[in-house]
């Protein structure tokens, strides 16, 4: 797949084209009710984007998408992001998934927090959701698109 990719000659030129999958595969071993086992082969490639392959690898976990890849490509135009550019290559990430039908949650709606709280609820801007978010005060809720909208809610 990858070398595929890398056969467009814009996709080759990025920075980096950071990876992950997920697909379910049935072991040869059959279990005790008398089917075959299955279990979830995952990895990542960073490509030298330190924790990005990880960090994709984890938001296919956490949204349930098996028999999946995705793969970020991402271009250095010259601003250090820092920690933010794990959020632009996640958002764009579920952006993605979403579209193409894989998977239909948002990303703190299952696992961690609790379902019915705020996350996966649409901001008050009218264009992104409420993520899951931590800070120097705990966690709270933030808009996907931060920096451009700020609104935050509390986590109750």
């Amino acid at each position: 797949m990858r070398s595929q990719l890398l056969s467009d000659r814009k996709i080759a030129s990025a920075t980096h084209n950071i990876a992950a999958w997920r697909a379910a595969r049935r072991k040869k071993k059959p279990n005790a009710e008398g089917g075959a086992e299955e279990e979830i082969e995952a990895g990542h490639d960073s490509d030298g984007e330190r924790w990005a392959g990880a960090k994709l690898q984890g938001q296919l976990r956490e949204l349930g998408a098996d028999g999946v890849a995705v793969v970020v490509t991402r271009w250095f135009g010259g601003t250090l992001l820092g920690p933010a550019r794990f959020r632009h290559i996640l958002d764009a990430s579920e952006s993605v998934l979403k579209q193409n039908g894989l998977v239909s949650q948002g990303m703190f709606s299952r696992g961690g927090v609790a379902r019915g709280v705020d996350a996966g609820k649409p901001c008050v801007c009218g264009e992104g959701v409420m993520r899951k978010r931590s800070g120097k005060y705990g966690d709270f809720y933030g808009c996907s698109r931060y920096p451009q909208c700020k609104n935050t809610q509390q986590i109750r």
